[in-house]
């Protein structure tokens, strides 16, 4: 689900499959909320945008993305395991992997939780719109 406001107010956008956002899902809301901007337009801009974040990412820096999160990258070294079906003992090796920390706004939105806001009291991060 995505939040526009095309100039009367915010209207929600709602995706077709519930379960993850994808590409197209991106691009179609860009699309939708920039007047003059061509299909073509919004998907490069998604392209591009995924582009860099993967690129910094493989660079081995953190991604900040205010209000949502920071994504890094966590170097695992190598250990002892177990194949989980036979049991027998396997090495599992070195790797790279991102790790998400979400930023405190997002949690508390998705708890729907209120915080403190900075001018006057109680802020409700909850978007029912």
């Amino acid at each position: 689900m995505f939040v526009e406001d095309a100039g009367n107010g915010p209207r929600t956008i709602e995706c077709k499959r519930r379960r993850a956002v994808t590409r197209e899902a991106l691009q179609r809301a860009i699309y939708s909320c920039c007047l003059g901007m061509s299909r073509a337009e919004a998907r490069e801009m998604v392209d591009s945008m995924l582009d860099e974040i993967l690129k910094t990412l493989v660079q081995g820096e953190a991604v900040k993305l205010h209000g949502f999160g920071k994504l890094r990258v966590q170097k695992k070294r190598a250990r002892a395991g177990r194949n989980p079906r036979t049991g027998a003992p396997a090495t599992i090796t070195a790797r790279r992997v991102v790790i998400f920390v979400p930023s405190s706004c997002l949690v508390a939105t998705i708890n729907g939780a209120a915080r403190v806001g900075a001018d006057d009291g109680l802020v409700n991060l909850r978007q029912d719109v």
